[in-house]
């Protein structure tokens, strides 16, 4: 642990001392930094994560079913600790690394964690008509809700959800919709898109080529196994762009306009005043995928929303100095600690 500390001396956040990032050799840069995450199984193993298999019906009518893993605790603390609510990032699922990761590290402390497959993701697949979307807000409550009424489920200390990447834009507008129904103690944000429009056209920039080929390619393959027409088949894949992937499938799957009808609706910046759930929002401002405009602009924060903007870390990544697991998931475990 660094000695130099940064504090958010406001209300429930005022003995949040988060350690200064310092990244780790050599893994130096935003690009690094990001591009470990993809490294990591080869380079150092991700821990191992087994958990047991529940499946979620979702309360829209279309008979789709979300596949969780749920994982307690092997040692039980005295005082039951939060159960923690992962969301994965864009074409990512349980088994992704940063959500090993993250399992491992909470569970380590003693939290049962539980792993969400946004609709259709991962062993989800197989049992969902739909792909989920950053404005599919119904399949966070309905897996809160059912977390909260399963008995199998250790939820007596609360519910703290944390979401990556597109996982927390969908966890930012579920907060932002329920109000003070969220059915959470808190949420976590780590790399998240706050403006749809701004990060779609970041990947157009010619430094991102490799990133925006590289996730195009897994949108399309995610979206063609549920495509059920020729023309939207088709309309997968003929896009060019993750633009024109959103403005010509996402948006008219999904009952929006077009991209930027999408994307305007979708977006949770201009809803953050609406929280009512404390929430810790963690970025890195060398982040190659999402921009920190909408971090800066925010500064410390609004409400009970508190903004942890690092000059490094790039996306999804932190790996720190003498650092087990991920700054975001030290930083996470300390700022949920510090809950009342």
């Amino acid at each position: 642990m660094q000695n130099r500390s940064t504090s958010f001396a406001t209300g429930w956040m005022t003995n949040l001392q988060t350690p200064v990032f310092r990244q780790r050799a050599p893994w130096i840069g935003g690009h690094l930094q990001t591009i470990r995450n993809a490294l990591a199984r080869r380079i150092t193993g991700v821990p191992a994560v087994t958990g047991k298999r529940l499946w979620i019906p979702v309360t829209d009518g279309s008979g789709d079913l979300l596949a969780i893993s749920y994982t307690s605790p092997v040692i039980v603390a005295e005082t039951p600790k939060p159960l923690i609510l992962l969301l994965h990032g864009l074409t990512g699922c349980e088994d992704s690394m940063n959500q090993r990761a993250s399992t491992a590290c909470f569970h380590r402390l003693g939290h049962p964690v539980v792993r969400l497959n946004l609709r259709g993701a991962g062993p989800g697949e197989v049992r969902a008509s739909r792909r989920y979307h950053s404005g599919l807000t119904g399949d966070i409550a309905d897996t809160i809700q059912f977390l909260i009424s399963d008995p199998r489920i250790r939820t007596e200390a609360g519910i703290v959800a944390m979401g990556v990447s597109l996982g927390g834009t969908i966890l930012l507008n579920h907060l932002i919709a329920a109000g003070p129904d969220s059915g959470l103690k808190a949420a976590i944000t780590v790399s998240t898109p706050l403006d749809l429009a701004e990060s779609s056209r970041n990947f157009l920039r010619p430094g991102n080529a490799v990133y925006h080929r590289y996730l195009l390619q897994r949108m399309k393959a995610f979206t063609l196994t549920a495509a059920e027409t020729t023309e939207m088949k088709n309309r997968i894949s003929a896009s060019k762009s993750v633009w024109q992937f959103d403005d010509q499938v996402i948006a008219p799957w999904n009952g929006y306009g077009d991209a930027g009808d999408y994307y305007s609706q979708c977006s949770p910046e201009a809803g953050l005043d609406a929280i009512v759930t404390p929430t810790l929002l963690i970025h890195a401002n060398d982040d190659p995928w999402v921009p920190s405009r909408a971090y800066r602009k925010l500064g410390q924060g609004t409400g009970v929303v508190r903004c942890l903007l690092s000059p490094r870390g790039g996306h999804v990544g932190f790996h720190g100095q003498n650092q087990p697991e991920s700054w975001h998931n030290h930083v996470a475990a300390q700022f949920i600690d510090g809950l009342n």
